[in-house]
């Protein structure tokens, strides 16, 4: 996520998850500067002994039907590229594979590609009075495959409903899209907050960082802590030029006081970006480790994901690479 141009793999199980991530796409501020490339895989799952089969799309080689294999999927990404030219290029392709392995086929593309970031929507659909219509325990099985396997950073994107807001739809005044990053250390919030920087460069998208710190005095001193600071300073650098750009610290105690704080924040937000932080014990998650119902989500995007409330949201949760 350093480099200048993005190359991001987005992954399509459902015909619901094109518009959400379609949305998150416009968010990341592509720019001659600084474009977009995207690879669209459209995941359909085969039983039996049928053959597995791989499709490379040429977006522009001829006419698509809707009625074609993946043919809204194409569509729908097409419109994204032209609606951007010259900052947005996109290649659609489409796996037809047993569940088992799917994975697989995510992660060569994602290692082909050289994508940075692999886009996996959640297993789990919302109705808009924030009751649950579908859970798919398959997909639920792919993507923490993905996330032990990929070649890249990984993001699970949860839509409770909202699509990931369009940053363009029509405004008054203030930003369109409000977005939180939750922010309480370690390698995968770094990495969320990389994405924040991206999206800040956007004017009509309002970035706060909400940072959680223990509320004891102790002062930690370690490595992980020295670069939670720097990654801080970085984003932080774009403060003065960047009206809509925020920070808060909350002192917690315990997981406890974490997860008030959290809900408080639901109404105020249409995207929370959060890191996984896989095995992190930390004073601000402590108590909710043994209660979180999706362990692929870590604690905080699992505390997001089931919270019972009606508010209408979306959550990205971060994963940096992992050594293979």
């Amino acid at each position: 996520m350093h480099s200048k141009e993005l190359c991001i793999l987005t992954c399509i199980y459902r015909p619901d998850n094109i518009t959400s991530i379609i949305n998150f796409l416009k968010s990341l501020c592509p720019t001659k500067d600084s474009p977009v490339s995207v690879r669209v895989l459209h995941l359909i799952k085969i039983s039996g002994r049928a053959s597995p089969i791989f499709i490379s799309h040429q977006m522009q080689k001829k006419t698509v039907s809707r009625r074609s294999i993946s043919g809204n999927v194409i569509l729908s990404f097409k419109h994204f590229q032209e609606n951007n030219p010259d900052v947005v290029s996109v290649d659609v392709f489409t796996a037809i594979s047993p569940p088992k392995f799917m994975h697989e086929d995510i992660c060569t593309l994602a290692l082909d590609e050289l994508a940075c970031f692999v886009v996996l929507p959640f297993h789990q659909k919302w109705l808009v009075d924030g009751s649950i219509e579908s859970v798919d325990s398959t997909l639920r099985t792919l993507n923490c495959c993905v996330l032990e396997r990929a070649p890249c950073s990984v993001g699970i994107l949860i839509d409770r409903g909202n699509q990931v807001k369009s940053i363009f739809r029509e405004s008054s005044r203030g930003p369109s899209l409000h977005v939180a990053v939750i922010f309480s250390g370690g390698n995968d919030d770094q990495e969320a907050l990389l994405l924040a920087k991206r999206m800040s460069q956007q004017r009509n998208i309002g970035i706060t960082i909400v940072r959680f710190i223990p509320s004891t005095d102790e002062v930690e001193t370690d490595c992980n802590n020295v670069l939670d600071i720097e990654a801080l300073k970085y984003i932080m650098d774009d403060y003065v030029e960047h009206p809509e750009m925020n920070y808060m610290e909350e002192r917690v105690s315990d997981g406890l006081e974490t997860s008030r704080k959290i809900r408080s924040l639901l109404a105020k937000f249409d995207l929370f970006i959060v890191g996984r932080r896989k095995y992190m014990v930390t004073p601000q998650t402590a108590g909710l480790d043994d209660m979180i119902d999706y362990p692929e989500l870590g604690v905080i995007g699992s505390l997001l994901a089931s919270m019972d409330t009606t508010e209408r949201y979306s959550v990205l949760v971060v994963q940096q690479q992992v050594a293979l």
